[in-house]
Parts: C-alpha cells; structure tokens; sequence
C-alpha cells in the first residue's frame, strides 16, 4: 500500500472543540486554540481528507497511529526530508 513512494509531511491544521465543563455562564466560556501540528507518513489522499500514521514497519507495509484530517481543516501541508 504505501511502499517506497510514502510521503513525510508535517501538517498545519484546527481540530474541532467540545466541551466538557458542564453547564456555565455564557460570559465565562473562552474560545479554546485548536491549532494543532501533525508529522506522518500518507497513508491515502483524496480531496476530501488526508490520512497520515505515525508509525510505519521499515520493510513492510504495516502501519499504526492513523489520523485523518478533512482538508477545509488543513491550513498548510509541508513535504519533510528523510535521512538515511
């Protein structure tokens, strides 16, 4: 499946909230920073979303730690070097 061509990418991208304080004064709610940083291998890509994983077998195609992200959310994509 991803095989020798997997890109690395780090992304840039605001996840969606809820809340979990229970019931307050409107006054008292602050909007929380959703901006988040992920580092993965893609795993798939469409138009609609990108999946990354965390982890990859170094010799096979077995992946763990997947994260799919819809693209509206996807403030930057930036392709990252691999060392040997």
């Amino acid at each position: 499946m991803m095989g020798k061509l997997a890109r690395l990418v780090r992304i840039r991208w605001v996840d969606a909230s809820s809340g979990d304080e229970g019931w307050m004064d409107m006054s008292d709610f602050k909007l929380p920073d959703q901006r988040c940083l992920s580092v993965g291998w893609v795993v798939c890509e469409d138009d609609k979303q990108i999946t990354l994983c965390a982890t990859r077998g170094e010799y096979e195609d077995d992946i763990n730690g997947t994260i799919t992200i819809p693209k509206p959310w996807i403030g930057e994509i930036q392709p990252l070097s691999v060392l040997p």
